[in-house]
């Protein structure tokens, strides 16, 4: 796997355009009409929206040509208000009475489709749905396109939508140990999108590598997938787990396989960003707001393991 270098970072949501909040992190404002015109975001569900904003403050950030990137997305659940939508439909009328627009825009690869719409963009699109481990796993595919010369550059985008009435939704059916699991688990609405490149770009935010791996057990993978990718840790590097992406369990592990104490590794739990996003939200502040200059994300799903690590510089 090849280490990128980071060209430009954008995002919607996740603390850029309202604090995080301590439940149900839903945006109370989307702005795309600063974004996109009318006759682009006329069809444009909750997600493609904020993927839209996201990726248009990231090529802005990168200086780089919108038609010359490749298209990476990353969600666990796609337009998630548009598929609800289209099944209160079918239940309601009996499949009598669908509005047309319900069907194509509730796939997940649809807000790839209608960001390459507006910026003119006919690159390769790839639109990835794997759990916790999208973001990494979009990363990894967009290193593949730039190794084999099917992309020069590419935008990688992570993240999902919270729609202000699910919540209410599920109060309505009497869903009520549903929503509290919802307000718990303190979800928070957004999208990061990435610029990334082989070479130095007219902005260079460090370089970033990601890898993943199927594994019967994490505990067995995570000192080999460090040696694949080269990965030396030093005293200043930041390590965190996600705790929706192994918790607690992973980071005694990657404390055993890295000789850190379980202290000296970061768990972040629920309120830094949706599971998608999450790794590109911890990796944004990083970059953003100089935290670190060595970090190592760790994340596990089922039998999955992944890694993100990034570096301010090369040559430490």
């Amino acid at each position: 796997m090849i280490r990128l270098h980071l060209h430009g970072i954008g995002s919607c949501g996740l603390g850029t355009d309202q604090p995080y909040t301590d439940g149900f992190g839903a945006l109370e404002n989307i702005p795309i009409k600063e974004y996109a015109k009318a006759n682009v975001r006329r069809r444009f569900g909750r997600l493609a929206k904020l993927v839209y904003i996201a990726a248009a403050r990231a090529i802005e950030d990168a200086g780089a040509d919108p038609g010359e990137l490749a298209i990476i997305l990353a969600t666990a659940m796609g337009e998630t208000t548009v598929s609800v939508d289209l099944l209160r439909q079918i239940h309601d009328t009996k499949g009598a009475l669908i509005r047309p627009s319900l069907v194509p825009n509730s796939v997940h690869n649809s807000p790839a489709g209608y960001l390459g719409i507006g910026l003119g963009n006919h690159q390769p699109s790839v639109t990835i749905s794997q759990g916790w481990l999208s973001a990494e796993s979009a990363l990894v595919t967009a290193a593949d396109l730039i190794q084999t010369g099917t992309a020069n550059r590419a935008l990688v985008i992570a993240g999902d939508e919270a729609n202000p009435s699910w919540m209410e939704q599920l109060e309505e059916v009497r869903a009520l140990e549903w929503s509290a699991a919802l307000a718990q688990q303190r979800f928070q609405e957004g999208v990061v999108a990435l610029v990334v490149g082989s070479q130095p770009g007219t902005r260079e935010l460090g370089t970033v590598i990601a890898d993943t791996r199927r594994v019967e057990r994490p505990a067995d993978g995570i000192g080999p997938l460090l040696e694949r990718n080269q990965i030396e840790l030093n005293p200043t590097t930041a390590v965190r787990v996600r705790e929706g992406a192994g918790g607690s369990g992973l980071r005694s592990m990657v404390a055993a396989a890295t000789g850190l104490s379980p202290e000296q590794i970061a768990l972040d739990g629920p309120g830094r960003g949706t599971a998608q996003a999450g790794a590109f939200a911890v990796l944004a502040e990083c970059v953003m707001q100089n935290e670190c200059d060595d970090l190592l994300l760790v994340g596990s799903e089922v039998d999955e393991l992944a890694l993100l690590n990034w570096r301010r510089r090369e040559n430490r």
